[in-house]
């Protein structure tokens, strides 16, 4: 009976061990999940960015041209 109940505690702690390895490589790819969506999210900020200063800057030469074509320049 011992023989019996310390193969059977082996085999549990092989299971637990196997299910600490999924568990650990799982967290590896999520912590790569998350690093990924940072950067992703930095990206998209950063294109706001300059999709704001785009914007700014077609402004100005849209005034710019309106400026111009009042004035009798072209």
């Amino acid at each position: 009976m011992d023989d019996r109940l310390a193969e059977e505690l082996m085999q549990e702690l092989r299971t637990l061990n196997a299910n600490l390895v999924d568990l650990k490589q799982t967290i590896e790819r999520s912590a790569g999940l998350v690093a990924a969506s940072q950067l992703i999210a930095t990206d998209a900020a950063r294109s706001e960015v300059f999709a704001t200063q785009l914007d700014e800057h077609l402004v100005e030469v849209g005034a710019k041209l309106v400026r111009m074509s009042v004035g009798g320049r072209s």
